[in-house]
């Protein structure tokens, strides 16, 4: 370790060095509220694990690394498991080796608690680090398919990212609009190719912690979508994407639409075949799926994720 910085646990009393790091590494601030709300992981079955690294000589923080736990289904079984998210090193701190430190902090922490894997979707920055120096394996990817229409329809979501203060006023728009589409009972929601698969466990701890004025339940005939009003379209997973056919489609864009968006986005195991009425989504990037497996035997399962897996989701 390296002594010019020390390291600790990281908890809610971090909020003002977390937004340093965080409006640093992604140009955003992160209020109170939603501090708390992030880092409220008890529900999903532990409480957030991560550590901070301050610089000894300023008292400024340095770097975060942090796993949020929630629970994995691989049959029958239910198992603690973590996402990673929210990696940072400040920019006059890059070089220094901390990355490694803390992630080593954080796993100790996870297998001392019972975390049996560590999932993650690393960009380039941390790819290597995470695969090469802490022994991730890249078990597949996940292909990005976009749907973008060819007449622009409006400039609004871009405008909304640097004025956030107008989110408001789209949401309540956007609930009106959607208002007979939503579904607001939902208390597990995994597709219908999960069954294949080992998935993250989608009860309704996950859906009550995931829960947002952007993030709603639709369901458009035998289908229910969970979407995201981002900057796109975001869809974090159909309900039973074999059932997903053109009028299905149809609706959707048409939703889609009228919301302003010029986007649909979705990301899914490169294996799985899109159905016939998704024709007119075209591949984008591919992102590297990372496991981590902290205990001595690793599953003979293949994992299934989409958008609603993420994070950031």
């Amino acid at each position: 370790m390296d002594s010019d910085y020390f390291y600790e646990a990281f908890d809610k009393s971090h909020y003002s060095k977390f937004n340093e790091l965080y409006q640093n590494a992604f140009k955003k601030f992160m209020s109170f509220d939603n501090f708390c709300k992030r880092f409220n992981t008890k529900t999903r079955g532990f409480e957030f694990i991560g550590f901070i690294a301050v610089h000894r000589l300023t008292g400024k923080p340095a770097a975060f690394y942090g796993v949020f736990p929630l629970k994995i289904l691989m049959g029958n079984l239910k198992l603690l498991a973590a996402v990673s998210g929210d990696t940072m090193t400040h920019s006059k701190h890059r070089k220094k080796g901390l990355f490694v430190t803390l992630a080593k902090m954080t796993y100790e922490k996870c297998k001392i608690s019972g975390i049996h894997m560590i999932y993650g979707f690393p960009n380039n920055q941390s790819y290597h680090g995470l695969v090469n120096s802490l022994g991730w394996s890249h078990v597949n990817d996940l292909i990005e398919w976009n749907l973008s229409f060819r007449f622009k329809i409006s400039p609004i979501h871009k405008i909304i990212k640097y004025i956030p203060s107008l989110r408001p006023l789209f949401n309540a728009y956007a609930f009106r609009l959607l208002k007979k589409y939503i579904v607001s009972n939902i208390t597990s929601f995994n597709n219908h190719q999960s069954k294949k698969y080992s998935v993250v466990c989608r009860d309704l701890d996950y859906i009550s912690y995931k829960d947002s004025e952007e993030c709603i339940f639709i369901q458009i005939e035998n289908v229910i979508v969970w979407i995201r009003l981002s900057t796109f379209l975001w869809v974090g997973d159909f309900s039973d994407l074999e059932q997903v056919n053109n009028s299905v489609m149809s609706q959707l864009k048409r939703l889609a639409r009228l919301l302003g968006y010029n986007t649909i986005r979705f990301h899914i195991n490169q294996e799985i075949v899109l159905p016939t009425a998704m024709r007119e989504f075209k591949v984008g990037k591919s992102i590297p799926t990372c496991i981590l497996y902290l205990g001595n035997e690793k599953p003979n399962s293949e994992f299934l994720f989409t958008p609603a897996d993420f994070d950031t989701w």
